[in-house]
């Protein structure tokens, strides 16, 4: 991998404008932060190469909360990317509020006067489906592009291993009961009734040969597909738009090189494979890192595929709070300052020479209750300073 094109998504985050707006400042030597601009430009100074934004179908601002996925929201950080000559890579859904491996709601276009829907989602057929996809599609990047930003990329989906747009098996227990009620899920029954009778939990209890087995003859041909159908509504308005995608498991090698090669087959124009990667997630730590490595190994030797590892972080302490499990080291790099940096150094350098052509720290600056630990910055009383992790990219990149 030739180092002057590979993508440091080193960016802010969707949780950038809560911290902003409570107050937070951040520090990287010299420099200080306190606006998203101003946090933007701390990450140029160690490395960034582009702006990261995620996009779910909500058009309008809808949540003062910690995180807001909106197309306003994401606008906002494309008019940052712009401002600073940078490239804008969105990670764009079709999930109504947020969506991830653990489940993958449907859409919500009530916002969007463009787009009429006979029935409701999960009713359609999944060639109703690619329609309102390709129009929102076309809808979605006209007006990220009538900013001026330059997208080097478009990320299609969060997390799609188990679907995408709510074509997709029933979620694990209590997933986003907050945000959509205790009875989001709703099976696309018009296109597979199979599908809505697959729990999470159960999958997860198949073989992995069983597991794409069932992927293959029940939901990846029609979520391909639709996919696709986003992809080509992109298509019409930016003509020279390259994709991928985001998958988790990156450790599940057969899996992934098998989601893969069906989506290459479906005639989704795959630019790079995108994948999950938390090391210390897994009581197998190091076991786990080999597999990934052969991953992105196979990828590319089979398909021709480079890598970007979409989600990233590893703990500089113990964690705690809900990722209180994700606490495994690697062998060599305790759970420290120093030991997050020198992985995170050591694993990018492993990319460069084997075909990985970027990496997404995730939420590097949320030093917050839960997340504290997986950070790059850290302190006390909303003033954070960088942790020697922020320093990993640039002495990589030498």
């Amino acid at each position: 991998m030739k180092k002057e094109s590979y993508r440091v998504s080193l960016s802010i985050s969707p949780f950038t404008d809560f911290l902003c707006g409570k107050g937070y400042t951040f520090e990287y030597g010299e420099a200080k932060a306190s606006t998203p601009m101003e946090l933007q430009k701390l990450y140029m100074k160690a490395g960034a190469t582009e702006v990261f934004g995620r996009l779910c179908t909500a058009r309008k601002r809808y949540s003062e909360n910690i995180a807001d996925h909106s197309l306003e929201s994401t606008i906002e950080k494309a008019c940052i990317a712009r401002d600073l000559g940078l490239p804008f890579n969105p990670e764009v859904n079709l999930f109504a509020i947020y969506g991830d491996v653990l489940g993958q709601p449907g859409p919500d276009f009530s916002e969007y006067e463009e787009i009429k829907l006979s029935r409701p989602w999960e009713e359609l057929t999944v060639e109703e489906m690619c329609d309102a996809a390709h129009i929102y599609g076309a809808v979605m990047s006209r007006e990220i592009l009538q900013t001026g930003v330059h997208v080097n990329i478009w990320d299609i989906g969060n997390e799609v291993n188990l679907g995408f747009g709510g074509v997709a098996i029933q979620p694990f227990p209590n997933a986003f009961i907050n945000e959509l009620g205790a009875d989001w899920y709703k099976p696309p029954d018009a296109i597979d009734p199979e599908i809505g009778k697959m729990s999470i939990i159960k999958f997860l209890g198949m073989s992995e040969s069983e597991q794409i087995s069932w992927m293959r003859e029940h939901v990846w041909p029609f979520q391909f597909k639709l996919m696709t159908a986003f992809t080509q509504g992109i298509e019409s308005v930016d003509k020279t738009a390259k994709f991928t995608t985001h998958t988790t498991w990156a450790h599940n090698t057969d899996y992934t090189l098998a989601f893969a090669e069906g989506l290459l087959r479906s005639g989704f124009k795959l630019d790079c494979m995108g994948l999950s990667y938390y090391p210390s997630a897994d009581k197998d730590a190091q076991g786990r890192y080999s597999c990934v490595k052969d991953t992105i190994t196979r990828l590319n030797k089979e398909l021709g595929l480079e890598s970007f590892i979409a989600e990233y972080a590893y703990p500089a302490s113990q964690p705690e709070g809900p990722y209180n499990q994700w606490c495994n080291s690697i062998t060599g790099y305790d759970l420290t300052p120093d030991g997050q940096a020198g992985f995170l150094r050591d694993f990018l350098i492993w990319g460069l020479e084997n075909n990985v052509c970027g990496i997404r720290p995730w939420a590097p600056e949320l030093a917050v209750a839960g997340w504290e630990a997986f950070a790059i910055f850290e302190g006390g009383d909303h003033n954070l300073v960088a942790r020697p992790a922020l320093t990993a990219f640039n002495e990589a990149l030498r």
